[in-house]
C-alpha cells in the first residue's frame, strides 16, 4: 500500500514539472467528444479503447466515458464519471487530476463491481487543432454488489484524441 502511494506521489510529482505554456488563459471553457486507446496494465497488458465526453470551465471539468476490451476470454466493459481539477488552466496545454466512480462488468454474465478512479493527465492542443491528452487512471478498490471489496490496484494508460 505505502509502495502505492508513494508511485502515486512520483508520478503526480513529474506531472507538475511539465510547465510548458500553462499561464492562466482568459478563455477556459472547452467541451469535446472523444476517442480512446491505451492498456490495463495490471499484471499483463490488455488494450482498451472508449469514447467519451470532457467539458472544462476555468479550472473545474468533467469526463464521461465508456471503454472495452475483448480478446479471447476476457470481456470488459467500464464506465466512469470524474471531476478533474486543472490548477493553471490553458486550452494550449493543461495538466490535470480528479476522482470520480467507476462501474464494470467482466464477462457480461457477472454482476456490475463499483470502484472508485482516480486520474492524472496532460492535456493539450497541437497547432494542427483537436484536443489530445495522456492519462493515467488508477482504481485502488473494487466493491461487487454484496458490498464485498478487494484491494485491486488497476492502472489504465489511456491516449485520447479530440473531434
Amino acid at each position: 500500500m505505502k509502495k502505492f502511494g508513494l508511485l502515486l506521489l512520483l508520478f503526480t510529482a513529474n506531472f507538475g514539472r511539465l510547465k510548458a505554456d500553462e499561464g492562466i488563459s482568459t478563455y477556459t471553457q472547452d467541451a469535446f467528444v472523444y476517442s480512446s486507446m491505451g492498456s490495463i496494465a495490471s499484471l499483463i497488458m490488455f488494450p482498451i479503447v472508449g469514447i467519451g465526453f470532457r467539458n472544462q470551465s476555468g479550472n473545474i471539468g468533467s469526463d464521461i466515458s465508456i471503454q472495452g476490451t475483448g480478446i479471447p476470454g476476457i470481456f470488459l466493459a467500464k464506465g466512469n464519471a470524474t471531476v478533474l481539477y486543472y490548477p493553471k488552466p490553458n486550452l494550449k496545454r493543461q495538466f490535470y487530476f480528479g476522482a470520480g466512480a467507476g462501474i464494470m462488468t467482466v464477462n457480461l454474465d457477472e454482476t456490475a463491481a463499483f470502484s472508485p478512479e482516480l486520474v492524472v493527465g496532460k492535456q493539450y492542443c497541437p497547432d494542427t487543432g483537436g484536443r489530445r491528452f495522456f492519462e493515467a487512471q488508477i482504481t485502488p478498490y473494487i466493491m461487487n454488489s454484496q458490498g464485498e471489496g478487494t484491494f485491486v490496484p488497476g492502472l489504465i494508460l489511456r491516449y485520447g484524441i479530440g473531434f
